[in-house]
This record gives C-alpha cells, sequence and structure tokens, in this order.
C-alpha cells in the first residue's frame, strides 16, 4: 500500500502534463478555427 501511494505523485504528474498538452491543442484548434 505504501509503494502505491508513493507512486500516486508520479502519476499525477503524467496526468497533469497530458492534461495541459489537451488543452494546449485545443486552444490551438479553437484559435485556428477563429482565424479561419
Amino acid at each position: 500500500m505504501e509503494q502505491s501511494a508513493e507512486r500516486f505523485p508520479v502519476m499525477s504528474v503524467f496526468e497533469a502534463l497530458s492534461l495541459m498538452i489537451a488543452f494546449g491543442t485545443l486552444v490551438a484548434v479553437l484559435s485556428d478555427k477563429k482565424d479561419k
């Protein structure tokens, strides 16, 4: 149980990175549509 708890922060970091990338791509697509 302790090992899984220690691994949680790493997973949250990966989730945050993936969320940032997904949000960035979403904003880029929206801005591209607005430009066109």
